[in-house]
C-alpha cells in the first residue's frame, strides 16, 4: 500500500487573513509574499496619517488657546457672593431680608419649612466649621463654657438685630 502524500494545507496570512498556499509564505512567516512586499507603502501610509493626526491636533490646540486668551474673565464664586452682599446691604441686610422671608411666609408653608431647613443646614455646618478651628479636647472647661457663651450671644445678638430690622421696615 501506498503511503499518503501530505499536502501542506493553506494558511491565514495575518494581514490580508486570505487563506494562500503555504508557498505564498516567506518561510516561516505569517504574512503572505504580497503582504511582505506592501509593507514598506503600509507603513509609509501609517507614517503620513500619524503626522496628519499630529497637525490637526497642534491645530486644534493653538486654536483653543487662542480662543481662551480671548474669554471673557468670570466671576468667582466669591465675587459672586461678595456683590450679592453689597446688594443687600451687608450681612446685616442680607440676614434681615431672609428673616422677612420667613416672618411674611404662611405658618406652615413649603417656603417657611424650606427656610428653617436652610437655617439649621447652616447651623450645621457653622458647627462643623467651630469644632475644626475650637480644639475642644486639648480645651479646658472654663475654655469651653466661655466658646459656648459666645456661641450663644452671637447667635442672640444676630436674631436681635434682624427682628430690628424688619420691624423698621
Amino acid at each position: 500500500m501506498p503511503e499518503p502524500v501530505i499536502e501542506p494545507s493553506p494558511r491565514r496570512c495575518s494581514e490580508c487573513h486570505e487563506l494562500r498556499e503555504m508557498d505564498e509564505f516567506q518561510d516561516e512567516g505569517y504574512r503572505c509574499k504580497y503582504c511582505d512586499s506592501m509593507q514598506p507603502e503600509i507603513s509609509r501610509y501609517a507614517d503620513r496619517a500619524d503626522e496628519k493626526k499630529e497637525r490637526l491636533n497642534d491645530g486644534l490646540n493653538r486654536l483653543v488657546r487662542a480662543t481662551l486668551s480671548r474669554a471673557p474673565e468670570l466671576p468667582g464664586v466669591t465675587e459672586i457672593c461678595q456683590q450679592m452682599f453689597h446688594l443687600f446691604g451687608g450681612l446685616n441686610g442680607l440676614c434681615a431680608a431672609w428673616f422677612a422671608d420667613i416672618h411674611f411666609a404662611k405658618p406652615g408653608s413649603k417656603t417657611r419649612l424650606e427656610q428653617y431647613t436652610r437655617i439649621v443646614q447652616l447651623l450645621q455646618a457653622a458647627v462643623a466649621e467651630q469644632q475644626s478651628q475650637f480644639d475642644i479636647e486639648s480645651a479646658s472647661e472654663e475654655e469651653l463654657e466661655q466658646a459656648v457663651r459666645d456661641y450663644v450671644l452671637r447667635i442672640v445678638d444676630d436674631s436681635k438685630e434682624a427682628e430690628a430690622h424688619v420691624d423698621s421696615a
